[in-house]
């Protein structure tokens, strides 16, 4: 999920803590929490402001 949200590959700290995350409240609240980080929504204004 990290590379398809945020173009990369999770550092090791952050995938410590998503992997926890994830089998707490499963795939979607992963994905919302990725889809509503400052950096998701930092590269989709990029993304989306350039077109």
């Amino acid at each position: 999920m990290y590379n398809t949200y945020l173009g990369r590959i999770p550092d090791p700290a952050g995938l410590a803590s998503r992997v926890g995350l994830a089998l707490a409240i499963g795939d979607s609240g992963l994905r919302a929490g990725l889809t509503s980080s400052a950096e998701y929504l930092a590269r989709a204004h990029l993304r989306y402001m350039n077109r």
